[in-house]
C-alpha cells in the first residue's frame, strides 16, 4: 500500500488544478461512497487519497464526469485487475477494456476533457448491457 500512495502523491504533484471536473466513488473498506446519481467536485489532493483506498480493494470503483456530462469509470475487480469504461445509455452498453493499476493511475493523471475521446485513444470495445 505504501507505493501505491507514494506514486500516487507523485503523479498528483504536477496535475493542473480543475482538471477533474467531478467525481463518485465507493470503498467497499472503509464504507466511502459518493453516488454517481450526486458526483461532487474535488481538489486533486483529495483524488490522490481515494485512488490509493480504490485500488485496495476488490469492488471499489470511482468515476469521473466531465462538464460535458460524458463519464469515465473504473471498476477493480481485484486489486491490480481494473475494468475502465465510458457508459454509453443511448446505446444501451457501455465502452471498456482491462487495465492495470498502473495504467489507470497514468490516465487519472492526464485526464481532461472530453471524455468521449477516450473510446478512441484507450481503444475501448462496445458491450451491450
Amino acid at each position: 500500500m505504501y507505493k501505491v500512495t507514494l506514486l500516487l502523491s507523485l503523479l498528483f504533484l504536477c496535475t493542473p488544478a480543475g482538471a477533474h471536473d467531478s467525481v463518485f466513488y465507493c470503498v467497499y473498506q472503509t464504507n466511502e461512497c459518493v453516488e454517481s446519481s450526486d458526483p461532487i467536485p474535488i481538489e486533486n489532493a483529495e483524488i490522490n487519497r481515494i485512488l490509493g483506498d480504490v485500488v485496495a480493494g476488490a469492488s471499489n470503483f470511482i468515476g469521473f464526469v466531465d462538464r460535458h456530462g460524458t463519464t469515465i469509470q473504473f471498476y477493480v475487480d481485484q486489486p491490480g485487475d481494473i475494468w475502465v469504461e465510458i457508459p454509453s445509455p443511448e446505446n444501451k452498453g457501455s465502452f471498456g477494456k482491462r487495465i492495470s493499476n498502473n495504467d489507470m493511475m497514468l490516465l487519472v493523471k492526464k485526464l481532461e476533457a472530453p471524455y468521449w475521446m477516450y473510446k478512441g485513444t484507450l481503444k475501448l470495445k462496445f458491450t451491450k448491457w
